[in-house]
């Protein structure tokens, strides 16, 4: 099983797009996220404490999952607002999600522990990546994104709480 999504960060002023892709198999249990170095990791356990305080129950697959730049940043990334695709994209490649096709799906944001969301990057930074793909022919057409959100009425919204 494989699945991807569309996503962006903010560095230094300056929105970079991005896709977060992965794949399930058979082979030994665990979960890796590539392309991210150290805060992959750390992103690694802190999808796992989720997944385990919501008893949502972690697959026998291996997961890996790996964030692809249309161009690369220069300097040290901060990987926080990718915090929620590679969760979405975690569930769906585990089977927790419904969703099983999410290539035209745009999503950002950082989880927070307790579970839940920061919806800054919304706020501040989706026009603003929108703008940037314009009429790109891969461009997404849904964003998943915090209940009450108000998109621009050419997409079509899934809203998460």
């Amino acid at each position: 099983m494989e699945n991807q999504l569309h996503s962006a960060i903010e560095h230094r002023g300056k929105i970079f797009a991005l896709k977060v892709y992965g794949y399930a198999t058979r082979g030994i249990p665990g979960v890796e996220i590539v392309g991210l170095g150290n805060e992959g990791r750390t992103l690694k356990e802190k999808i796992i404490f989720l997944i385990k305080s919501k008893r949502l129950g972690i697959s026998r697959k291996r997961i890996i999952i790996s964030v692809d730049f249309n161009e690369r940043p220069i300097g040290k990334l901060s990987a926080s607002e990718l915090e929620i695709p590679i969760f979405i994209l975690f569930l769906s490649l585990n089977g927790n999600l419904k969703l099983k096709n999410l290539s035209d799906c745009f999503c950002a944001g950082t989880l927070k522990i307790p579970f839940g969301l920061d919806e800054n990057f919304y706020n501040d930074n989706l026009k603003r990546f929108l703008m940037k793909i314009g009429q790109d022919k891969d461009r997404p057409s849904k964003i998943i994104c915090p209940e009450g959100f108000k998109t621009p009425n050419d997409y079509y919204s899934i809203y998460f709480n």
